[in-house]
């Protein structure tokens, strides 16, 4: 049987911060430390987190969404 490589894992991560989990999540998957995946989104609810700030250094694309309701 011959060895077969799998599609790689497609991360979606979501942040409303600093993101410093998120980058150490960038590293690990750019190092190797997490094999065979590839960042694919950040989602964010505020549109100034850091965050997104990692996320455009490294390329990945990011979205915002204001769930911010009205209260009644």
């Amino acid at each position: 049987m011959a060895d077969q490589q799998q599609p790689p894992c497609r991360i979606l991560v979501m942040a409303s911060g600093n993101g410093s989990n998120f980058q150490a999540l960038i590293n690990a998957v750019a190092t190797g430390r997490v094999p065979n995946s590839q960042i694919i989104r950040l989602i964010v609810n505020r549109a100034k987190a850091y965050a997104t700030t990692r996320a455009d250094q490294a390329g990945i694309i990011i979205l915002f969404y204001n769930y911010k309701s009205k209260m009644t």
